[in-house]
């Protein structure tokens, strides 16, 4: 069945991918508090980026050269979507020409911690993004830490002011927006919501 029920997302498209995210992170994902546990499971699957999930090794939260507007770009590609997770500190293989984790790939010393993320995140977008969550995990034996960011899918569209670019996630990429779809995600917070269910 289909129900008009209030206000929220755009489509029943973007309705769908967040029952998915939604069933992703009740199977594994964090839910606000990602465990050494969950990370393990993550490597031992062989999981692949996809839609909901992007890996990025740890030296890259050092912020160095690009990586700060990569940081702001993943971010908001999420947000523009139907949210997602970004993890630092893990390093991918390539099996059967697909990307997957593979080992962990910890954080420096010197790399950005959540205090300095949320900083950089709420100073370089806007309007500025704080519908997100970071969880900074200490691996064993003192071997550095993992930070998760989970991002929320935001009621507008959200530019990154490093660029002046709007992105958005798309398969296990993220794009420059298109007018169109600007205009689209800037709709969200004025249309209905779908839901889909069984009777």
């Amino acid at each position: 069945c289909l129900q008009w029920v209030g206000i929220g997302y755009p489509s029943l498209a973007t309705i769908c991918q967040k029952r998915v995210f939604d069933f992703l992170k009740s199977r594994w994902v964090y839910n606000m508090a990602f465990s050494q546990e969950q990370f393990d499971e993550l490597i031992a699957n062989r999981e692949q980026e996809g839609l909901y999930l992007e890996f990025k090794r740890g030296a890259a939260l050092c912020l160095a050269g690009d990586a700060r507007r990569e940081l702001v770009k993943d971010c908001i590609g999420f947000a523009n979507a139907a949210g997602g997770l970004l993890i630092y500190g893990i390093a991918e293989a390539t099996i059967d020409h697909i990307d997957v984790a593979a080992a962990t790939d910890p954080v420096p010393a010197d790399g950005a911690n959540s205090a300095r993320i949320s900083q950089i995140l709420r100073s370089n977008t806007s309007p500025p993004i704080n519908d997100y969550e970071i969880t900074e995990l200490q691996l064993p034996n003192g071997a550095g830490r993992v930070v998760a960011i989970e991002i929320a899918a935001a009621g507008t569209a959200h530019q990154n002011l490093l660029d002046h670019r709007y992105y958005q996630r798309s398969g296990s990429t993220t794009q420059p927006m298109t007018d169109f779809q600007i205009r689209d995600v800037m709709r969200r917070g004025t249309k209905a919501e779908v839901l889909v269910g069984q009777r």
